[in-house]
C-alpha cells in the first residue's frame, strides 16, 4: 500500500470513528461544516429566531422552480427524503416530490402497492422534513444551531400560526432580519404506535411571536450554513443501484453487498431513542412525522399531461386555475402545499409571468 493511500486511510477512519451500528449514507453532506451544532428543542418552553441563508447554488429547489436565484435568500430548505433504502439503508433525496423528476424508489412503492404489499409501500414513502438555522434564545444566543425537524410536526403548525395571527390578514413575517420576531412554542412528550411498535418523540404546540429583544442583522446571514451547498443529489439510475444493491455508494457502510439486481425488503429503523446524538441528524425526525400518514394510503396517481401544441395542458386537483393560481396566499397551506402537480403547475406560472 503506497504512503498516500495510507494516509487516505487514516483521515477516512478518523471520520468514521463515531459511526455506529446505525450508520447509513446522508442526504446530506454535514461533513463539509466545521463545528457544526445541532439544535435539540427541549420539553417545555422554547424561543428560536429562525436566521435566513444565502442560497449558494442551482441546486436549491426554489431556484429550480424559478422562485429564487441564486444570491437570494431563503429561511428553510424544504425537502422529501427516503429514508432507510437498500442494504446500505441510505437517506435519499427524493427526485419526485423534491424537484418533479422521475424516481425509482416512488415507481417501486406503486409496484409494491399495486402488488398489495402495503408494508413495505409504506416504509418507501418519501417524508418531507425542514432544514433551518437557527438562534436559541433562551440557551446559546451567540451561536447559530441546525434545525432539523418533520414539516408535519414543525412547519406546518408554525406557517398556520404564523397566518392566523396576523391582524391584516396576512401573514406574521417571523424571519425577516431587520423586523421579523423570536418564535416561541412548547414541546411536549408523546408517543404513537408506528410500524407495530410504540415510539415516543416530541409534539410541538402553542406557537406565538413577539419582538426579538437582541436583533439580527447581516452578519447572522453570512454565517448560517447553506443548506443547497451541502444536498447529496443522485441521478435516476443511481438512486436505483442503492435501491437494489447495485452499488456500494461512497464506501460508507460496511453492509455485505447483497446479489446484483435483487430488492432487498425495505427495513423500518427501531430506534429505542428518536432523539439520540448518535444518529444521523436528518434521519432524527424518521419515526416522528408519521402521525399524517395512512400505511392504507396508495401513492399518488401519475397525472397525465396531454400536449397540445408544444403546451401542457393539466388540470388543478383542487379546482384552481393551473398556473396562474400556484402559491395564492389564499389556499397555499391547504391545497399547494402537498398537491403532486405543484413543480408542473409552478413552471407553468414560470412561463406566465415571462409572457406578460
Amino acid at each position: 500500500m503506497k504512503k498516500n493511500s495510507l494516509k487516505d486511510r487514516l483521515k477516512k477512519d478518523y471520520e468514521s470513528k463515531d459511526r455506529g451500528v446505525g450508520s447509513r449514507l446522508s442526504a446530506m453532506d454535514w461533513k463539509k461544516i466545521d463545528d457544526i451544532k445541532f439544535f435539540k428543542p427541549k420539553e417545555g418552553k422554547n424561543i428560536i429566531d429562525i436566521v435566513p441563508y444565502i442560497i449558494k447554488t442551482k441546486n436549491d429547489p426554489l431556484v429550480k422552480t424559478g422562485d429564487a436565484k441564486i444570491g437570494d435568500q431563503s429561511y428553510m430548505l424544504d425537502l422529501f427524503i427516503h429514508s432507510n433504502i437498500g442494504p446500505t439503508q441510505a437517506s435519499i433525496i427524493c427526485l419526485k416530490e423534491t424537484f418533479g423528476k422521475p424516481c425509482p424508489i416512488c415507481e417501486q412503492r406503486q409496484v409494491f402497492y399495486n402488488e398489495g404489499k402495503k408494508d413495505e409501500a409504506a416504509v418507501l414513502k418519501a417524508k418531507r422534513q425542514c432544514f433551518y438555522n437557527i438562534r436559541d434564545v433562551k440557551n446559546a444566543p451567540d451561536e447559530i444551531q441546525v434545525f432539523n425537524i418533520s414539516h408535519f410536526l414543525f412547519q406546518k403548525e408554525l406557517i398556520e400560526e404564523a397566518k392566523a395571527s396576523s391582524d391584516d390578514g396576512g401573514i406574521v413575517d417571523f424571519v425577516d432580519i431587520d423586523d421579523g420576531k423570536s418564535i416561541s412554542f412548547r414541546a411536549a412528550e408523546t408517543e404513537s404506535l408506528i410500524n407495530g411498535k410504540t415510539v415516543k418523540f416530541l409534539e410541538y404546540k402553542s406557537f406565538s411571536f413577539k419582538d426579538r429583544d437582541d436583533p439580527l442583522d447581516e452578519s447572522w446571514v453570512k454565517k448560517a450554513v447553506s443548506f443547497d451547498e451541502l444536498m447529496k443529489l443522485h441521478t435516476y439510475d443511481e438512486i436505483k443501484k442503492i435501491l437494489f444493491g447495485d452499488e456500494d455508494e461512497d464506501a460508507d457502510s460496511d453492509d455485505e453487498k447483497p446479489t446484483k439486481g435483487k430488492i432487498k425488503k425495505p427495513v423500518v429503523e427501531e430506534d429505542e431513542d428518536t432523539n439520540d446524538d448518535d444518529d444521523e441528524e436528518e434521519d432524527s425526525s424518521d419515526d416522528e412525522d408519521d402521525e399524517d400518514d395512512e400505511d392504507d394510503e396508495p401513492p399518488p396517481k401519475t397525472v397525465n399531461k396531454k400536449i397540445v401544441v408544444g403546451k401542457s395542458i393539466m388540470k388543478c386537483p383542487s379546482g384552481h386555475v393551473f398556473g396562474k393560481d400556484c402559491d395564492n396566499p389564499k389556499w397555499i397551506d391547504k391545497d399547494c402545499s402537498d398537491c403532486d402537480i405543484w413543480a408542473d403547475c409552478a413552471k407553468e406560472q414560470k412561463k406566465l409571468k415571462a409572457k406578460k
